[in-house]
């Protein structure tokens, strides 16, 4: 009932921010499990995000990135689902992003994967204390062909 009542208190920007992000973090759940994240990255690589018109708002990255963490609640994501949801959001209000995916060695035979997205260099979505310990991989096309 919290949830409801502090959704109806947003303004409406957000309140529509708040339904797209729910949108963006299930379309990518579903596409995730659809579909490899290698073909994924390869569509990825393929847009820029810049097919959505650049609009100037009022919403900054951090209040974005917030209410991404908030709709993540609802639609259990993996750190991959809510930063591709992510550089949509952020896109779509005129932030450009660039998502980033790294893999760590656990054990002798195990391996962690995170991914997260970055605004001038800097972490704005799924930051993690030990996030230097992930060696970043190229996924961008120009990357993995060299």
């Amino acid at each position: 009932m919290g949830l409801v009542i502090k959704y109806f208190c947003l303004p409406m920007i957000e309140k529509r921010l708040y339904v797209e992000a729910l949108f963006y973090l299930l379309k990518y759940k579903i596409k995730l499990k659809l579909f490899s994240a290698e073909s994924l990255f390869v569509k990825i690589s393929n847009k820029t995000f810049g097919n959505f018109p650049l609009k100037s708002t009022n919403i900054s990255f951090e209040r974005i990135a917030a209410i991404l963490n908030r709709a993540s609640r609802l639609v259990p994501s993996t750190c991959l689902s809510k930063a591709l949801a992510g550089q949509v959001l952020m896109s779509r209000n005129g932030y450009k992003t660039e998502l980033h995916l790294g893999v760590a060695k656990n054990n002798v035979d195990s391996f962690e994967a995170h991914s997260w997205l970055t605004l001038d260099g800097k972490i704005v979505l799924c930051d993690l204390e030990d996030i230097e310990k992930f060696q970043e991989l190229p996924i961008n096309r120009e990357e993995c062909h060299k």
